[in-house]
């Protein structure tokens, strides 16, 4: 397969099968933050992630769905929708710091 040839771990897994260069590329997907078209496809429902809209303006938001099927993005901070979105990356986990053993 031609992908394979273009797949990160191609030098260690000579002749990959398509089945472990989709694992690969879901595992990093995980790990490693990427925007995301929606045209790819969406987040889960009311999940916070950071969105770009088609001006190059950035949000926290989250989509949703009505009761009728149809989706929408919705602002975290200020609870307004957010038009013409075109893409959306995961946050990162928040930063917890470091034990120094001190109460």
């Amino acid at each position: 397969m031609s992908d394979c040839k273009n797949c990160a771990e191609y030098d260690f897994v000579r002749g990959c099968c398509p089945k472990y260069c989709e694992v690969i590329r879901r595992t990093m997907d995980e790990i490693t933050p990427r925007w995301i078209p929606v045209t790819e496809r969406l987040p889960e429902e009311k999940t916070e992630v950071l969105v770009c809209d088609k001006d190059e303006f950035m949000y926290i938001g989250e989509y949703e769905v009505f009761e009728n099927g149809k989706g929408y993005w919705l602002e975290s901070v200020e609870y307004r929708f957010i038009t013409d979105v075109m893409a959306w990356m995961p946050l990162p986990e928040p930063w917890k710091g470091e034990d120094d053993g001190t109460d």
